[in-house]
């Protein structure tokens, strides 16, 4: 239950580092409904956001330019069950489950 892992959270003073916790609740409200994806570096490896750079996309990250990029989900979701809800963020493939179809 959500209330359960704001509890232990709390107790622990944890909420800065990753947590994997499983949920039966919905979807209550997608927070960045206007944007909820980045054009990003079609390298696997990499994913970083990409600029676009005189009709090409440069990744800064691994110095190269593309033809294309890979949309790549940043969701901010809230999560609700009976007892509470929180906001929660779906990254790449785990935004693709919550969408239930890759970003275009």
């Amino acid at each position: 239950m959500i209330c359960e892992i704001e509890e232990s959270l709390r107790e622990e003073n944890d909420y800065d580092n990753r947590h994997i916790f499983t949920v039966n609740g919905y979807v209550a409200r997608i927070k960045n409904q206007d944007k909820i994806f980045y054009p990003a570096c079609p390298n696997d490896d990499c994913r970083k956001k990409v600029i676009e750079d005189a009709g090409a996309y440069r990744c800064e990250n691994c110095n190269k330019s593309f033809p294309d990029f890979k949309a790549t989900y940043m969701i901010s979701a809230k999560i609700s069950d009976f007892t509470d809800s929180l906001y929660v963020n779906f990254a790449r493939e785990n935004g693709e489950a919550l969408i239930g179809m890759p970003a275009q």
